[in-house]
């Protein structure tokens, strides 16, 4: 399920670049501040109406223009015809989703359509950062594969809300307390029982990944599902009913859920170098994406940023090469020819210039690279 060709407006510096990308590796360089990583942006944003680098959307739109578009054609089958698709954001804040011509509220139709993983130099925050992002990392996952997840993880923090904001009234009504408790208790139980079988799942498809790619030893993942499970999920807010009201706030449950990553029993934020932490975010999204093809039959899209930076040359193809393997769509940045030659791809693979924000009309391939 490749995209089949990109079209980007006004996104960044990028005034207007319309490519035809392959169907596996793409190689996209170019300087820094050309353009090469809105064009990974713009693939992001089409797929999840979001961005990987700001939550401010509006700084996404070319200086001086009122909105940015991006379009896409995905290959959802062998037979199929291709599905057009496109997001537009406004100065106004406004947005528009179209998937084969027809306008969508739900940014979850295009995750669905276009399952979208990204590394980066942000990836870091997966293991040395706050437990959201572990967390969307679990919740992507179930969410690709397990249909009811999403209506239950949005009553999850519907009910969430309300809980809170009854916790911050000045007195508290027990039978509306009581009732949220139990959406909360219901719908949390069921979430975890997802989580918690897709960790189980995703954790040797992981362990196979890292062992391809490093020699890295002694990693292991853990499921924390936010509370003690010793005592039930109803006694620990009864329990703990006080001390939230006192802040405000609802401190143990399912979105407190965390994706404890340990390096020999210890926290690996701590004890693992910069290029180890690469390695282990790259195994892991990597094993996400095997696992989704292995639930789904279908591929995820890469896009890979600065692959480079923190790993040396044996590292770095040691990725690209499992990923060639697995036959999935990637997009890949590099500063330079120099550095896309390192790679040690096939002859065949495009290689897009970037300058200006503009994309050289013809792409080059690896080996008219290596020929000069």
């Amino acid at each position: 399920m490749p995209l089949v060709r990109l079209s980007i407006s006004n996104l960044r510096n990028i005034s207007d670049i319309d490519m035809v990308p392959g169907p596996n590796i793409n190689l996209i360089v170019g300087p820094n501040g050309s353009g090469k990583t809105s064009i990974l942006e713009s693939i992001y944003l089409l797929g999840s109406q979001r961005s990987f680098r700001t939550n401010k959307l509006r700084t996404l739109i070319k200086n001086g223009c009122q909105r940015c578009t991006v379009h896409g054609q995905m290959q959802t089958g062998k037979r199929s015809p291709a599905v057009s698709m496109g997001v537009m954001r406004d100065m106004t804040g406004g947005q528009q989703i179209k998937i084969a011509g027809e306008k969508t509220a739900s940014s979850a139709s295009l995750a669905q359509l276009m399952p979208v993983q990204v590394v980066n130099p942000g990836v870091f925050k997966l293991i040395d950062g706050p437990s959201k992002a572990r967390r969307q990392f679990i919740d992507w996952g179930v969410f690709h594969v397990e249909q009811p997840f999403l209506s239950s993880w949005r009553r999850l923090n519907r009910c969430l809300k309300q809980r809170n904001t009854t916790l911050r009234h000045d007195r508290i009504d027990a039978l509306e307390i009581g009732a949220w408790d139990r959406e909360f208790i219901a719908c949390g139980e069921k979430i975890t029982r997802y989580r918690a079988s897709y960790t189980d799942e995703l954790t040797p498809l992981f362990n196979q990944v890292l062992a391809q790619i490093t020699r890295l030893s002694g990693i292991t993942l853990a499921f924390y599902p936010g509370w003690d499970t010793k005592i039930s999920l109803d006694q620990v807010l009864k329990r703990a009913l006080p001390r939230d009201k006192s802040l405000g706030y609802t401190q143990h449950g399912p979105h407190r859920a965390d994706l404890k990553i340990h390096f020999y029993g210890k926290n690996a934020g701590i004890f693992l170098s910069r290029g180890e932490q690469k390695m282990v975010v790259a195994a892991l999204k990597i094993a996400q994406g095997l696992h989704f093809n292995a639930a789904t039959g279908r591929k995820c899209i890469y896009l890979i940023d600065d692959l480079g930076a923190e790993l040396d040359n044996a590292h770095k193809s040691a990725v690209v090469k499992l990923l060639a393997e697995i036959g999935s769509q990637v997009f890949i940045t590099a500063v330079d020819e120099e550095a896309a030659k390192y790679n040690g791809l096939s002859a065949e693979i495009p290689l897009f210039h970037v300058e200006q924000g503009r994309l050289l009309e013809n792409p080059l391939n690896i080996k008219s690279l290596l020929e000069q």
